[in-house]
């Protein structure tokens, strides 16, 4: 009979060579190709939402450097300071016409996206051209009054900001429009109002998607003075709900160094790659058990017909006796 010791030696020794040089091998190859797509896919996901995060800033910051440029030239245009200076008779009438908004379209850029409105203190200058209009017209309205009281030379009116006000003036854009004003003085004394107003479906396009964009797929909006927040969550949260919980990605896009008050915020949820992982990584663990214990299993049988051999085989030899094995 062949030792006890010796027959648990060589069964050992099998499944370890086995484990080690085998399987183990197998699972430590399926995880770092596994790793490597889940690496991949996090990429893929980190672009996409970093594509639709600098598309959003593209189009603001295209639009409010625009408007400040058209703000800058207008503002800057010695004979329009005169006209509004000069009181009006009807011989100034073609020159009205014609020259004076002449000036202030061509300080529009070419494509036209601009509304220029412009709110003058000279009561003897008629409206006109929906564009020229008294400042007694606006000066009752809220954010009007409260900002020609101020010291501030510059203000945003945002969308959010409008729907607050009670009354609204046909002529100023404050509803579903981001509107600039800027105070243009002379000698220290505001000479008008400049107001510079986009419509909120150009601003923000990226809130508009392709109508052919399936309808489950349309993000959240929850818009302040301050900020503008996108929901890709799929679930409908509150304002607490989206700022302050930790379990979403947050990307937030400031514009203060260009002066302009309302932040965007996008809300996903992480990647779901890391939750493939996990369930990948239980099941790679499992299969790899499963696979050490069939294994085992399987060189036990086999060890086990092999010993069986030879004992019979040593039985045989002992009493000189040759039974079919």
């Amino acid at each position: 009979m062949i030792s006890r010791w010796y027959k648990k030696s060589l069964y050992r020794e099998m499944i370890f060579k086995m484990v080690v040089f085998l399987i183990i091998p197998f699972l430590i190859m399926i995880g770092i190709f596994y790793g490597k797509l889940l690496r991949d896919g996090e990429q893929s996901y980190r672009n996409a939402t970093n594509l639709v995060v600098e598309q959003a800033e593209s189009e603001r910051i295209g639009y409010i450097t625009e408007i400040l440029k058209v703000a800058d030239r207008i503002s800057s245009n010695s004979a329009l300071k005169g006209f509004l200076l000069t009181k009006y008779s009807y011989r100034n009438w073609n020159y009205y016409s014609d020259e004076i908004t002449r000036m202030v379209s061509g300080g529009l850029s070419y494509e036209n996206r601009i509304i220029p409105k412009i709110y003058f203190e000279n009561s003897t200058i008629p409206r006109g051209y929906n564009m020229f209009y008294h400042l007694d017209d606006i000066s009752s309205l809220e954010p009007i009054a409260a900002f020609m009281a101020s010291s501030r030379t510059e203000q945003w009116v945002t969308p959010s900001m409008a729907e607050a006000y009670s009354a609204k003036a046909s002529f100023t854009p404050f509803s579903d429009h981001y509107t600039y004003m800027r105070k243009v003085f002379s000698d220290q004394h505001v000479l008008y109002l400049l107001t510079l107003s986009v419509e909120r479906k150009k601003m923000d396009s990226f809130l508009y998607p392709d109508h052919q964009q399936e309808p489950a797929a349309a993000p959240q909006i929850v818009t302040t003075s301050d900020q503008l927040l996108i929901n890709y969550t799929g679930e409908q949260l509150d304002m607490d709900g989206m700022t302050a919980n930790g379990s979403y990605d947050i990307r937030t896009i400031s514009f203060e160094k260009m002066r302009f008050p309302q932040k965007i915020t996008y809300i996903w949820k992480p990647s779901s790659q890391r939750q493939y992982y996990l369930f990948g990584f239980v099941l790679l663990l499992a299969f790899g058990f499963f696979s050490i214990f069939i294994n085992i299993q399987f060189v036990r049988h086999i060890f086990s017909q092999i010993l069986s051999c030879i004992n019979k085989f040593g039985d045989s030899v002992k009493n000189g006796c040759y039974e079919p094995l």
